[in-house]
């Protein structure tokens, strides 16, 4: 994610959780595997930025799509030239056949999951350039 987008999809975050009380800010974030704190003597949104900026990539879009922000509306959209249209195709295919390799008992989710996460990565930022909503919301396997 390119950091105007992170910087986007970060203030969104913010403000969406901003209002909320402090126990259900805090909530969230440790829900997300995101640092909190005790004590604050900020403001609601800088303790929030302060938390998420360092968030890795899938963390953010995983806390924006639980907020029902949806990214795609914040960050700048392109066309994909047809080759990487063909690509993504190809990269659902395959996370689709691990996904029902994993559900039949073929591959154990203890070896795939890492190739899961990394793929869907991919497959997000792909779509959101395309301005269409990633339908897998399953963070990983395990989830799933």
């Amino acid at each position: 994610m390119k950091p105007s987008d992170r910087i986007k999809i970060i203030s969104e975050i913010a403000n969406r959780l901003a209002p909320d009380d402090w126990s259900l800010i805090d909530l969230t974030l440790r829900q997300f595997g995101l640092p909190w704190r005790d004590n604050w003597s900020g403001s609601t949104t800088n303790y929030i930025v302060e938390m998420i900026q360092g968030a890795d990539d899938q963390s953010l879009l995983d806390l924006a799509h639980h907020l029902e922000i949806t990214p795609i509306n914040n960050i700048s959209k392109k066309i994909l030239p047809q080759c990487e249209v063909k690509e993504l195709i190809q990269e659902i295919d395959n996370q689709k056949a691990l996904m029902i390799s994993v559900a039949t008992g073929g591959s154990r989710i203890q070896e795939v999951n890492e190739e899961y996460k990394k793929r869907r990565i991919l497959i997000m930022s792909k779509l959101q350039a395309m301005s269409i909503q990633n339908p897998n919301s399953y963070p990983d396997l395990w989830n799933w």
